[in-house]
């Protein structure tokens, strides 16, 4: 195994057991020591994102992106973030747009990406795309539950 995919193990079992906060000090420790690793900075937006701190999320999303711009994972999660924004804060359709796109690029055998493209253009109206979406999906994965529902 790679030193780059090791994280502190403690850091997993708060995260796991829903200490967010405790496993959000440990991510930023992790980080201090060495700036940039792309674990720590996923999984510390994950924390972040369950306390309803998307903002700060977003930021250390982007910030890997940043460092990392072909890292799917951090695109499909701010796609999914600024999709389900929370309770008090709108969709951000364009942005989710925008990274569920990318994802796709990076990773065009996945289904995933692309039925989230189909929510987004179902949540803007347009059926149609959104049924291509949906088709396009199912024929990356016929097993794609999400896809056949919509």
């Amino acid at each position: 195994m790679s030193t780059e995919t090791r994280i502190d193990l403690s850091q997993v079992r708060r995260r796991l057991a829903g200490e967010f906060g405790e496993a959000e000090k440990s991510y930023r420790e992790a980080l201090v020591l060495w700036p940039g690793h792309s674990d720590a900075l996923y999984y510390l937006a994950n924390c972040l994102w369950e306390e309803q701190r998307v903002p700060e999320a977003l930021a250390v999303l982007d910030e890997l992106v940043r460092g990392r711009p072909n890292e799917s994972r951090a695109w499909m999660q701010i796609g999914t973030i600024s999709l389900l924004r929370g309770e008090r804060a709108e969709s951000d359709l364009a942005r989710a747009e925008r990274a569920f796109a990318e994802a796709h690029r990076i990773n065009g055998e996945e289904s995933l990406p692309v039925v989230r493209l189909g929510v987004v253009a179902f949540l803007r109206g347009d059926l149609e795309r959104a049924e291509t979406n949906f088709a396009d999906a199912l024929a990356l994965n016929a097993s794609s539950v999400e896809a056949a529902w919509y």
